[in-house]
């Protein structure tokens, strides 16, 4: 009865530390390899399924290509510099997600503004994302299990003037502090382009690593106390 006792108990410790490892498991959308002319609606990483769907223009979110830009798209096409600076950093993201225009049979994305919908299959740690393209006034909203967590602003990152017949096109890097969230929308004010959502699983509570070395010393109880009994035995 010891042995299998104690077997369990390792057993249960070995569960706890291979969750522990899945935690440490952290993931990038960047949309590589996906088809440009359908509908997204759904990615797997190695975190957690994530669902899309989107509101506005086509009511589809559909991947552009950057680095080929389609539907007279120009503000999309790459390279970027980042708001914020005076470098010109020349980012090349390759692909992003728009809310696709209905009005186009080629990525296009929507110049009326709408909503991108992220859903986790479970709560995540939101890292870091890229906006492209954004119109003043537009925000993300994070959500938790009990409903909106907190509302960011973004900074206006629509294309600027470089000189004559000359035109910069611009993104915003945004980073987040303790954002445990289970999903979260993109408000776009006009036209604009989301990629490189960058998050990682939720790290085990510390009561759970507490009750893990709680049963390896249970375990490490039982087993001085057979080998105790063998030895009187003997």
């Amino acid at each position: 009865m010891a042995t299998i006792r104690n077997q369990f108990l390792k057993s249960g410790l070995a569960g706890l530390l291979l969750l522990g490892m899945g935690n440490a498991l952290a993931a990038t959308i960047d949309f590589a390899g996906l088809p440009t002319k359908t509908s997204i609606t759904s990615i797997t990483t190695a975190v957690t399924n994530v669902s899309i769907s989107a509101t506005g223009g086509k009511g589809e979110a559909w991947v552009f290509n950057t680095n080929s830009p389609t539907g007279n798209d120009t503000d999309l096409g790459a390279p970027f510099d980042r708001i914020g600076t005076t470098a010109i950093e020349s980012y090349r993201p390759g692909n992003v997600l728009i809310i696709q225009d209905s009005r186009a049979t080629v990525p296009n994305d929507f110049a009326g503004g709408g909503i991108l919908s992220i859903v986790f299959g479970e709560k995540v740690t939101l890292e870091s994302l890229n906006v492209f393209d954004m119109n003043a006034g537009s925000i993300i909203k994070l959500f938790d299990e009990t409903g909106l967590l907190r509302t960011v602003s973004l900074g206006n990152s629509e294309d600027v003037s470089c000189g004559s017949g000359c035109r910069r096109n611009r993104y915003e890097h945004l980073v987040f502090t303790d954002a445990r969230v289970t999903s979260f929308e993109l408000h776009l004010a006009g036209s604009g382009a989301i990629g490189d959502i960058q998050f990682s699983a939720v790290p085990i509570p510390a009561a759970v690593w507490l009750f893990g070395s709680a049963l390896l010393g249970l375990a490490g109880v039982g087993y001085r106390r057979q080998g105790a009994r063998v030895e009187g035995l003997a």
